[in-house]
């Protein structure tokens, strides 16, 4: 269980150090272009990072005694695991943007219903 959620922490660690650049040139940066140079970077570590916690979801009942396979987790890790693999090759602008602000929302709407 360690290794898989060790895997997870690191490749968050990747994914949040991959959001803004080491380094400002002098001259400035257009943050809109950095994003897209670096999209395949980010969102595959992204899609690795539910490609780990569906692991983690097939294998919980295999090694907690008792325990039942969480088919939504199942769900919904192969499908945001498939939306940041379409935002890693698509380069679209509306596509992106449209894509993120839904994100934003369903995050939104999860953290809502937990409180």
């Amino acid at each position: 269980m360690f290794l898989i959620y060790g895997h997870v922490l690191f490749l968050l660690y990747l994914v949040v150090s991959a959001v803004l650049p080491d380094e400002v040139p002098a001259d400035g940066l257009d943050l809109q272009e950095y994003y897209f140079q670096t999209r395949r970077y980010f969102w595959s570590l992204l899609a690795g990072v539910n490609l780990a916690l569906l692991i983690f979801a097939l294998l919980r009942p295999v090694l907690f005694v008792g325990s039942s396979l969480n088919v939504m987790a199942v769900l919904s890790n192969i499908a945001m695991g498939l939306v940041a693999l379409s935002l890693a090759w698509v380069r679209r602008f509306g596509y992106h943007a449209a894509v993120v602000v839904v994100l934003v929302v369903l995050t939104v709407a999860e953290m809502a219903v937990k409180f």
